[in-house]
């Protein structure tokens, strides 16, 4: 058995020890629904769900600005809890009911509206911006809206060029001001499509493309194309900053010892945000990823492919041995993080009102929390002790929670990432693992690192 089918019946072994009926309801509230012999439910016990209250009041007191937190798995919602406050004026505090700004989490919609307008035939990844825009720039006439959708368009970023036009981002700005400030840049920043490189200006003048090609305003057409249809009545863009926004949560810093009001009535975002919504939304959002309702998930596949990493306002990445599909989300005191989890159908949603929490750490220790034992027993078949004979030579790997270290002679312990496919990465150095034993423990690893390749270790006998 090679190393990649025996990490696939582990997967297969994991999912199916995480098939449970519903759980209990959590603070905030809690689905009870009982899952179908296809669904993938994660068992959060009392133990589970304990830990994770302790972390969130180790980050919150009741009387600062807060959090809400939300797992979700195939069955249902799974665990919920707010924490803090949403407007300190008012002592107002965090419910189900309060609206968050999205911030960066928007281009999620922006991506999604793209989507649909693709899935209908009126809009493809190979069409250049220029064809659509009748006043975009020559400098950037390869641009392409899958440029945009990649984050690879080479756009300059329309903060950075509205900060060095020395104009404030408490000004109030429309698309068109965002757009013009574009123009103006005349140069790109690297060629369209050589890299990915984040910028707030591909996802503004994405929202821009629809609105010319779909004939209406862009949160009109967000409205009835994802809003309405994904049931999130609590969920809207926000193109008049005059809009009162009810149960609106207030983005807040530390100046000094006190907290201060952090984001701008005035700031109002395009397509890279201006979306406001809450957690309960967001959880509608979420079956995007597992049901999609919209029918544009094989849109999605066709463009952010395999290898992609960004695409559609999503970003794909690795946690420990899990991958995960989602986006982080930081501006004038909001930080989010959500994530979809698909090896075992889970997704974990933080949104904080507050700039001093990491919600993307959050979300990992929460992850780990869920998934610990299961994260263990996939690490200890490569823990050990393996000797090259070449250079006389003894690697010694160990196991510590859910995480595998290397110990070598004359050097500090290092602590390897799961990169799939039975391999580990230390910097540069690579590990891929291969032979394994009747006892489940693989045999043996070769080690590249920069400049030297395949160099084999074996294990110990008895190890």
């Amino acid at each position: 058995m090679n190393g990649r089918s025996r990490e696939s019946i582990i997967l297969l072994l994991l999912t199916a020890s995480m098939l449970g009926a519903g759980v209990s309801a959590a603070a905030g509230g809690a689905a009870e629904d009982t899952p179908d012999e296809n669904e993938r439910t994660l068992e959060i016990d009392g133990d589970r769900r304990e830990r994770i209250d302790e972390l969130i009041d180790s980050l919150v007191e009741p009387d600062e600005p807060g959090i809400a937190v939300a797992v979700v798995d195939d069955s249902g919602l799974r665990y919920r809890r707010d924490a803090g406050v949403a407007n300190l004026d008012y002592g107002v505090p965090i419910t189900a009911e309060t609206r968050f700004y999205a911030a960066q989490l928007s281009r999620q919609v922006t991506g999604a509206a793209a989507a649909v307008l693709m899935r209908d035939g009126e809009l493809d990844s190979a069409d250049r911006v220029a064809e659509i825009l009748d006043d975009w720039p020559e400098w950037a006439e390869d641009v392409t809206v899958g440029h945009l959708l990649r984050q690879s368009a080479g756009l300059p970023d329309y903060f950075e060029l509205i900060e060095v036009a020395d104009i404030s981002v408490a000004d109030p700005l429309s698309l068109e001001d965002y757009l013009d400030t574009v123009y103006r840049a005349e140069t790109l920043t690297g060629r369209p499509g050589s890299s990915v490189r984040e910028s707030s200006s591909n996802y503004m003048v994405l929202a821009a493309v629809i609105e010319e090609v779909a004939g209406t305003r862009f949160d009109r057409f967000a409205e009835r194309e994802l809003f309405e249809p994904m049931g999130m009545d609590d969920t809207h863009v926000q193109v008049d900053r005059r809009r009162v926004v009810a149960q609106r949560a207030i983005g807040y810093e530390l100046s000094g010892d006190e907290w201060a009001h952090a984001y701008l009535n005035t700031w109002q975002g395009y397509g890279d945000g201006g979306v406001y919504t809450t957690v309960s939304d967001w959880i509608r959002w979420d079956r995007l990823r597992r049901e999609d309702p919209l029918d544009i998930e094989a849109v999605m596949r066709s463009l952010i492919g395999r290898d992609g990493r960004y695409a559609f306002g999503l970003r794909r990445d690795k946690w420990n041995s899990y991958s995960w599909v989602g986006h982080s989300a930081r501006f004038m005191g909001f930080r989010h993080d959500y994530r979809y989890f698909p090896e075992v159908g889970a997704s974990i949603i933080v949104f904080s009102n507050r700039d001093d929490l990491v919600a993307g750490r959050i979300a990992e220790q929460i992850a780990t929390i869920l998934l610990e034992e299961e994260l263990a027993r996939l690490v200890e078949p490569y823990s050990g002790t393996f000797y090259n004979g070449e250079l006389d030579v003894e690697y010694r790997l160990t196991r510590e929670g859910h995480s595998l270290y290397l110990e070598r002679p004359g050097a500090n312990r290092i602590r390897l990432s799961y990169t799939g496919a039975s391999t580990w990465r230390a910097g540069s150095w690579r590990f891929s693992f291969s032979d394994v034993t009747a006892d489940g423990e693989f045999r043996r690893f070769r080690l590249s690192t920069g400049r030297v390749r395949d160099m084999e270790f074996i294990r110990r006998t008895g190890e």
